[in-house]
């Protein structure tokens, strides 16, 4: 008996917990020429980002964007048009998987926690409670 209330606790428990948006299930189902230019944007520019990340000029927030967190006019430049970018496919997400006014909350949310697993030892990154630290 108790071993039968602990699993039922426990299983309610499962389901009431909010499940996290994974950025896999937010998949672009059609290439505009407006994403396929960003996602283009964005290739070419990944190396000189990675270089900024890298000396803790640029980390990536908890919401899927980046921030400078050390000045310079490149890491400025960069960071505008990577989020720049960032947004276009964000938006491209929410209009083809028809999520409505809180789909980009999720879709940042989702990417910034993808950003947060990738980020290479060292990078700054943002945790969802809001601090910064170096992974």
């Amino acid at each position: 008996m108790k071993a039968r209330n602990l699993i039922l606790a426990a299983l309610i428990a499962l389901l009431a917990w909010p499940l996290p948006l994974h950025a896999g299930q937010y998949d672009l189902k059609e290439m505009t020429p407006e994403v396929q230019a960003a996602l283009s944007a964005r290739q070419s520019r990944y190396t000189q980002l990675k270089g900024l990340k890298s000396q803790s000029i640029l980390g990536e927030t908890h919401h899927g964007y980046l921030k400078v967190l050390r000045p310079s006019p490149e890491a400025s430049a960069l960071a505008d048009a990577e989020n720049h970018d960032r947004g276009i496919i964000y938006r491209a997400i929410i209009l083809q998987h028809a999520l409505g006014s809180e789909g980009l909350a999720a879709v940042e949310k989702s990417f910034g926690a993808v950003q947060l697993e990738k980020a290479s030892p060292g990078e700054m990154v943002q945790l969802p409670s809001g601090e910064w630290v170096q992974k």
